[in-house]
């Protein structure tokens, strides 16, 4: 049987035809929703999709509540907060009977982040994901086992009504991208499809529509990131000493840093845009999922305020882009390019070459009684390898591997200006040299 679907219809008519059957209703109100239910339901999935602001935007961000009245109060938190409460309630009942059903409710990023243009909108927004994560914990913990997940849609700026147009230019002058409606469609049926229990999917920026007919996910490419939240942890506010990338300590020895945060806080977040896994399953699926994309200066949701962010994206925007953090089909098509050199029979032909590279190193750490294993073994050997492979220069091998040195300096999230700065200068060397 295929499932009824419930959606919050506001009280206007929807501008295009939608195939389904509208019906007015206050969604603050519970007998409306009584009502709903009683008239059209059961319902096996519910699209909670209510919202209004405070229409308090103002460009010299000046305590915006001063000019809130009562009456614009109680509303905004009867739409934004009661209608997805109500109607979670309406709807849930029939679910925990039959113990399956899926919610998705629309928050916005303004639930994640601080919105200081509309305080009270991202009190709304902040509210309601705090009820998905909660109640969805709360289904998690249920006696019976139930196969019922709530989600939320945490879409950016969206080119609806509920933003003036006066607003929307702002945006768009600030260089955001509205979000088309049927992005932000695309978003809730990939949760839908997905179901996962608790989490807020993060659309900013804009997105593209699944790429295959019939296909109801959407792509890492679309710039859609599954933020699947980690639970609040008891040890969080200890674990925040854990990821201290920039400390001289942290640089010398990071392992001690990497087992505590793996048993304590594996999924550790240090802001509203990043997260840092360490456990291999985590990291592999990060890696390799389709939920996730390299090419970090195109699709991040955060924005690019530091320098070296812009910086960054400014390189980026120029054609500097490393093949490391490209995503099909650009890292595809030069990394068929790049593996003409490691076919068999070219890597066999390195074969007496790496290992005499590694006989001199033995030799001479049985004469000095031992070796630095990184140093001078795990470091070197590839370089000096990869050096034979492009035909490099071996009299400036020194300058070759201070130059890999700087590049791959600007790939640490502890990069600063100068090691950009650097990078840029090593590779003005480095382009002469590798033609020599």
């Amino acid at each position: 049987m295929s499932p009824r679907i419930s959606t919050q219809i506001p009280l206007k008519q929807p501008r295009k035809p939608t195939g389904a059957t509208p019906e007015r209703l206050d969604v603050g109100d519970s007998t409306a929703w009584t009502r709903i239910v009683d008239e059209h339901g059961p319902f096996d999935i519910a699209i909670l999709n209510a919202g209004i602001a405070t229409n308090q935007l103002r460009p010299d961000y000046t305590l915006p509540v001063l000019g809130l009245d009562d009456e614009r109060y109680r509303r905004i938190m009867s739409v934004n907060v009661d209608g997805v409460v109500l109607g979670s309630r309406a709807v849930l009942d029939h679910m925990a009977a039959t113990g399956f059903g899926d919610i998705v409710v629309t928050a916005s990023i303004a639930g994640l982040v601080p919105i200081a243009p509309d305080p009270v909108y991202g009190l709304t927004k902040h509210a309601v994901v705090g009820f998905v994560r909660s109640l969805a914990a709360a289904v998690d913990n249920h006696g019976e086992p139930l196969d019922v997940t709530i989600s939320a849609v945490c879409p950016g700026f969206a080119d609806t009504a509920i933003i003036d147009t006066e607003t929307k230019d702002r945006i768009t002058e600030n260089g955001i991208e509205l979000l088309t409606p049927e992005a932000v469609a695309d978003v809730m049926i990939g949760a839908l499809t997905e179901r996962r229990n608790g989490a807020q999917w993060v659309l900013w920026g804009g997105s593209t529509r699944p790429s295959t007919p019939g296909t109801t996910q959407s792509r890492a490419s679309s710039r859609l990131h599954s933020v699947a939240m980690a639970e609040e942890r008891a040890a969080r506010r200890g674990s925040t000493e854990l990821w201290r990338p920039a400390d001289p300590e942290f640089r010398a020895d990071p392992y001690p840093f990497y087992e505590r945060l793996r048993s304590t806080d594996p999924a550790h977040r240090l802001d509203e845009y990043t997260v840092v896994v360490t456990r291999h399953a985590d990291v592999s699926s990060t890696l390799r999922g389709p939920d996730f994309a390299r090419d970090i200066e195109r699709h991040s949701a955060a924005p690019a305020i530091d320098p070296v962010s812009v910086r960054r994206k400014e390189r980026a925007s120029n054609g500097g882009r490393s093949i490391l953090n490209l995503d099909p089909p650009d890292h595809t098509r030069l990394r068929r390019l790049v593996t003409q050199a490691f076919t068999p029979r070219a890597v066999e032909r390195l074969r007496a070459i790496t290992e005499r590279m590694v006989d001199e190193v033995l030799d001479r750490a049985a004469a000095d009684g031992g070796f630095e294993l990184i140093d001078d073994l795990a470091f070197p050997i590839p370089f000096r390898v990869i050096s034979e492979m492009l035909d490099m220069p071996t009299d400036r091998s020194d300058e070759l591997r201070d130059w890999s040195q700087i590049l791959t300096a600007t790939l640490e999230p502890t990069a600063t200006l100068a090691d950009l700065d650097a990078a840029e200068a090593a590779i003005g060397e480095l382009i002469p040299s590798s033609r020599a």
